[in-house]
């Protein structure tokens, strides 16, 4: 029986990578004078956007994160970043009263642009963002069991990358691999961390949804 439902936000809830990616590009450009691939950019993620510019900008680390944000807000202007069929998710969520949170890597206020673009705060109780030290989803994500009062089998975590199915099983939840994002990198690596729960779409995720709510 689903109770409770929390989101990652980069590849899962928005199709905010490729912004992430690009924003990262001309920032790294500017500061270093490299061209970095998007794969190698992908690879440093864990830390928030804090921390991944500390490892690469290491002495001017405050004027990147701010040429960043200002790349990745002006990336946002015209788009909207969330996937297809994520709201009609939410709102069947919200309808069946399942509650909803989001645990991301992203930080403060790169998670700020994207949820004031997307409109998607008022579907959320509970949000975390990432911190420039590491990832703590695993301990957010088991804060949110414990306040919630749930077991396993009632709260999942959807993701999209193999840390999220980790932070998850760590965590005391149930996993869903969010594979419906043209930049994911890490679908066999993903699947390697066998996840309770993979889609290729949100289709599949919200048909699934309605059996299993319907059911219960």
């Amino acid at each position: 029986m689903i109770k409770g439902i929390v989101f990652d936000v980069d590849g899962t809830l928005l199709d905010t990578l490729p912004l992430c990616l690009e924003a990262f590009q001309q920032s790294f450009y500017q500061y270093t004078g490299k061209k970095y691939d998007r794969k190698a950019i992908a690879d440093l993620f864990g830390p928030s956007e804090e921390g991944v510019i500390k490892r690469i900008v290491p002495h001017n680390s405050a004027s990147c994160l701010q040429y960043f944000l200002n790349c990745y807000k002006q990336l946002h202007q015209g788009r909207n970043p969330v996937f297809p069929g994520i709201i009609s998710i939410l709102k069947l969520l919200k309808k069946h009263r399942i509650k909803r949170a989001i645990v991301t890597g992203k930080g403060p206020k790169s998670l700020e642009i994207s949820l004031e673009q997307s409109g998607l705060n008022s579907f959320f109780s509970e949000i975390y963002s990432g911190e420039a030290g590491g990832p703590q989803k695993s301990l957010h994500l088991k804060n949110i069991r414990q306040h919630w009062k749930m077991t396993e089998d009632e709260l999942y975590y959807v993701g999209d990358t193999p840390s999220d199915i980790i932070a998850a099983h760590k965590a005391g939840l149930s996993s869903i691999a969010a594979l419906w994002s043209s930049e994911n990198y890490y679908t066999d690596d993903i699947l390697a961390e066998n996840p309770d729960r993979h889609f290729y779409t949100t289709g599949e995720f919200k048909k699934w949804l309605e059996q299993t709510l319907d059911n219960t």
